[in-house]
């Protein structure tokens, strides 16, 4: 991708869409020094609370690396970044204190909006002035914008944000690719592995929004979806691996689902029940790896707690995505898989996070994560499973799990679907939970 495409396109369009929500307020100037540092006081508290409370809480047990490594550093280097950085901060802060009224908590709320449109500015002088614009820090604020914008709760500019990013990566991703030379451990490709692992995640979020279309990203290679080739390995060394072939088999699933829909409105589906057929044998393959990586965990005591989180994270992923292929009926077979073992797996270890990182832990009421885990599988269980006593068990999940995962706001899925058991509301409105929010 060319500069002059970025210049005129998908650059300005990541400044653009959001600074169309906000454009009546008025930015200062920006106060950074020379070593990158906030002058201002309340800047520098809000850096503070963001390496302190928002990257660990967005980071949602398994993105360290991308907040520590890429987003941390750039603050010192791109000005865009750091008010972008800045003005997350303070709506992070605000969204975990809902309902806060002191004259501090309203100027922090003001000063994150005037922060957001500086990053805003910021960018698109830095996307206009640049003659090769670094996509690495387009990308970066991308994701920044992406989650202010959930934050605020404008789901529209969240989705731009991400599609433009999208868009941009896969672009650098084809003009890395026609280099002469390439090192995956360092320089542009080592940027591009990192950016699109969070992008890819990014990418299954916004399905919500638009039901029935795949990913833009493809994660698995024509050998894996025709079984020629394997993409869950026979072990896992660590938990890393373990979440990378989870991403792969959750975007094969979603495209797998999509072209179902396909299929049956052309009505072939001969081909998708194949793929079905392959995709099934890797999930549980994946099931056989994971329970022998954590058979020999349990060996070990150094085993802490985020990693615990994590690990019953990505076994919730599993048992959905099993469920997930349960429920499709591409081959027009009935799966021989028992859903309520699936379904009270889901809840027993979504039970042990919520005893772990309930509402009382740490004092803070409420959390705000870029990654989904756990709402998404407590909606596919209350939309799905029949059974009152597990329904119930999940709302109470999601009650003591006060956390918004992304684009997935579990209390009010809770409370709209206690409006529906009360006839308060149809049914099918549990369908699209992003109508919801």
């Amino acid at each position: 991708m060319c500069s002059d495409c970025i210049k005129s396109d998908l650059g300005a369009r990541v400044a653009y869409d959001a600074c169309s929500s906000v454009s009546s307020i008025s930015s200062p100037a920006p106060s950074l020094t020379l070593s990158g540092i906030p002058e201002n006081r309340t800047e520098r508290r809000l850096l503070h609370y963001f390496c302190a409370q928002a990257a660990p809480d967005l980071s949602g047990y398994r993105s360290f690396n991308f907040w520590n490594n890429l987003v941390l550093p750039s603050t010192h280097q791109e000005p865009g970044i750091q008010h972008a950085v800045l003005a997350l901060s303070a709506f992070h802060r605000s969204y975990a204190v809902d309902g806060a009224v002191t004259a501090q908590d309203r100027a922090t709320r003001i000063d994150s909006l005037h922060q957001y449109v500086s990053a805003l500015r910021q960018i698109q002088t830095y996307i206009s002035t640049k003659q090769r614009p670094s996509k690495k820090t387009v990308l970066i604020c991308c994701v920044l914008f992406y989650c202010i914008e959930i934050s605020r709760g404008d789901y529209d500019t969240a989705l731009r944000h991400v599609k433009s990013g999208l868009a941009i990566l896969q672009h650098w991703k084809a003009e890395v690719a026609q280099a002469s030379t390439s090192n995956m451990n360092h320089g542009p490709n080592a940027d591009i592995e990192d950016l699109s692992e969070i992008f890819s995640r990014l990418d299954l979020q916004i399905r919500i929004f638009e039901a029935g279309k795949p990913p833009i990203s493809v994660l698995t290679t024509e050998e894996e979806r025709s079984g020629a080739a394997r993409c869950v390995p026979a072990s896992f060394k660590n938990l890393k691996e373990a979440w990378a072939a989870m991403d792969k088999l959750t975007n094969w699933t979603s495209h797998m689902l999509a072209q179902q829909g396909q299929a049956s409105a052309i009505g072939g589906g001969k081909e998708v029940g194949n793929q079905k057929s392959v995709l099934q044998g890797q999930v549980t393959r994946w099931g056989i790896a994971f329970a022998f990586f954590m058979k020999k965990q349990k060996k070990r005591s150094d085993m802490n707690k985020y990693d615990k989180t994590s690990a019953a994270m990505v076994n919730i992923g599993f048992h959905s995505v099993s469920l997930l292929l349960h429920f499709s009926v591409a081959d027009g077979k009935k799966s021989s898989v028992d859903v309520n073992y699936h379904f009270e797996k889901i809840l027993g270890l979504a039970e042990a996070i919520t005893d772990v990182w309930g509402k009382n832990e740490g004092g803070q009421p409420r959390g705000l994560s870029f990654e989904t885990g756990l709402v998404p599988a407590m909606w596919l269980l209350l939309l799905r499973c029949d059974d009152r006593a597990m329904q119930g068990r999940a709302i109470r999940v999601m009650r003591n799990w006060d956390r918004k995962e992304g684009a997935w706001d579990g209390q009010r899925i809770a409370d709209v679907f206690e409006k529906v058991q009360k006839g308060g509301l149809h049914a099918r409105l549990l369908r699209y939970p992003y109508l919801i929010q």
